[in-house]
């Protein structure tokens, strides 16, 4: 879509607002890669329960490609799996057995950790979700999102009912239309109340 607004429009968004589908770490890099600012949640399937330590509890190394844990114990590079784009670490099970916050660890004999290949990507596009910029691109999605949201939840407008993208395209100018109507009906002045007629003699 990208691509398609660049080459028929001549436009090149430097921001990007998107939902949270969107925040893949692949997605992020091809981003990154045409300066594209990525304005986004982060998509993480990886998520922990809230009472085990979170993949953000350890510090990566990136000279010696480890991860450090919060006891300072080393978890060492084992391998990468191309087909996810995922890089595995683990510790030893020497340090595992010994160290205090064991119970905040997932069940095993030694601490596994799962990083994506994009991991400085995706920090990349967390560290810009406190900023004024990213709040601003999120309200001005919401106010368009919320006009495909009324279609679906008020008019039922959940299917198409012509095909081709012609039909798709009277569609939705027909909807809309009803929407800009209502919304129209809203923002009409208030009744004057009229004057009551002469009384004839």
């Amino acid at each position: 879509m990208l691509e398609r607004v660049a080459s028929v429009q001549h436009m090149e968004p430097d921001v990007l607002a998107a939902d949270k589908r969107y925040g893949t770490g692949s997605f992020l890099a091809w981003l990154k890669e045409r300066a594209v600012t990525a304005h986004m949640p982060v998509l993480d399937h990886q998520q922990p329960r809230k009472d085990l330590l979170t993949r953000e509890a350890f510090t990566f190394d990136p000279e010696r490609n480890v991860y450090i844990c919060p006891q300072g114990k080393i978890l060492a590079h084992r391998g990468t799996r191309s087909r996810e784009r995922i890089r595995t670490y683990c510790a030893r099970v020497v340090d595992c057995r010994v160290c205090p916050l064991r119970p905040q660890c997932p069940r095993g004999a030694r601490r596994f950790l799962s990083v994506p290949c994009d991991e400085a990507v995706r920090q990349e596009a967390i560290a810009l979700h406190h900023t004024a910029r990213y709040q601003r691109s999120r309200r001005l999605r919401e106010t368009v999102e919320m006009l495909f949201a009324h279609m679906k939840r008020q008019f039922r407008f959940t299917r198409l009912k012509l095909r081709g993208l012609a039909g798709a395209t009277e569609e939705f100018l027909l909807m809309a239309t009803v929407q800009n109507l209502c919304r129209l009906i809203r923002m009409r002045p208030p009744e004057i109340p009229q004057p009551c007629p002469a009384v004839i003699a």
